[in-house]
């Protein structure tokens, strides 16, 4: 392959932003108070190898994240379908694009760009309100189902 066409990546660069385990967005100590620029901001952000890092064309740049950049802080049931509600003002259809997993700190929804949102306690408890159990091998678990795929709740 020669060196036209590799792609060169943008200069790597401190953003000085950090996303707290509540979802919030900081700059230099200072919460971002503006919704609207947490949205714009959250177009840009991408997980690449374990880190954080908000990208555009010229340059991309750090963000420490104390564990998952979004919260997912409702959910919501209709025709078979469960809807997961962002703190960022996004919706989500949990199914084959955006599962539901599990991780030493709880559940989380898969979103894009390899990121996720974690399920705040009250979507985690609606979600468990609406679980069936079933019985594989003679041990229960819990599942529900979205978009005609099951995921399992007490992992």
């Amino acid at each position: 392959m020669d060196g036209a066409s590799l792609k060169q990546l943008p200069p790597l660069c401190n953003s000085h932003i950090r996303i707290d385990a509540e979802g919030n967005w900081w700059h230099n100590g200072t919460v971002f108070a503006r919704p609207e620029l947490v949205r714009l901001f959250s177009t840009i952000l991408r997980e690449e190898h374990g880190d954080y890092l908000l990208v555009t064309p010229v340059e991309r740049c750090t963000v420490e994240v104390a564990d998952l950049p979004f919260i997912a802080v409702d959910v919501e049931r209709a025709n078979g379908i469960i809807t997961a509600m962002l703190n960022i003002g996004e919706k989500v259809e949990i199914g084959p694009e955006h599962t539901l997993g599990f991780d030493d700190k709880g559940p989380w929804v898969a979103l894009w760009r390899g990121l996720r949102a974690r399920l705040s306690r009250p979507a985690y408890y609606r979600l468990a309100e609406w679980a069936e159990e079933t019985h594989d091998g003679g041990k229960g678990a819990w599942y529900v189902t979205s978009h005609g795929m099951s995921f399992r709740l007490d992992e």
